[in-house]
């Protein structure tokens, strides 16, 4: 892989203002545009039936990480992430598909506010990765915060 990073969120219902997940995880996704030089984009969910829809888009826009926000999102990354198996896809407080292009971040393990380091700290590693030509990215939960 070459060029630039491009990273993408798609929010659970409760929209980028819930000021909780989602906006803890889309400041995540402003600091690595800001202090990583990535390209960065969110699509809000309204309903839970556009979630297989809006991670598909992104996957099909060429970002390479995209982060599902929140544990309902589970089914819907397991039906996407198969498809896409060149992007690495996140689930913030949720399971993982067992796929090699999947991980999971706890939000036991870094709360809010967080959960916006935990996932800027977890770019360098997908990309370097991705860069590598190798799919190893899994569990992050354990992942040094750097806030």
């Amino acid at each position: 892989m070459q060029g630039r990073l491009r990273a993408a969120m798609v929010t659970d219902v409760g929209g980028i203002g819930d000021e909780s997940f989602n906006a803890s995880a889309w400041r995540g996704l402003q600091r690595a545009q800001k202090e990583l030089g990535a390209e960065v984009r969110y699509l809000e969910s309204r309903t839970a039936a556009d979630y297989v829809r809006n991670l598909t888009t992104l996957a099909r826009q060429g970002f390479n990480v995209v982060f599902a926000v929140g544990f309902l999102m589970e089914d819907a990354l397991a039906k996407v992430a198969p498809r896409f198996p060149k992007t690495y896809f996140g689930i913030v407080d949720g399971k993982a598909p067992n796929l090699p292009n999947c991980a999971l971040w706890n939000a036991e393990a870094a709360p809010p506010p967080h959960a916006e380091a935990l996932l800027l700290n977890s770019f360098p590693l997908a990309y370097t990765e991705q860069a590598r030509g190798t799919t190893r990215m899994r569990t992050i939960a354990n992942t040094r915060v750097r806030s």
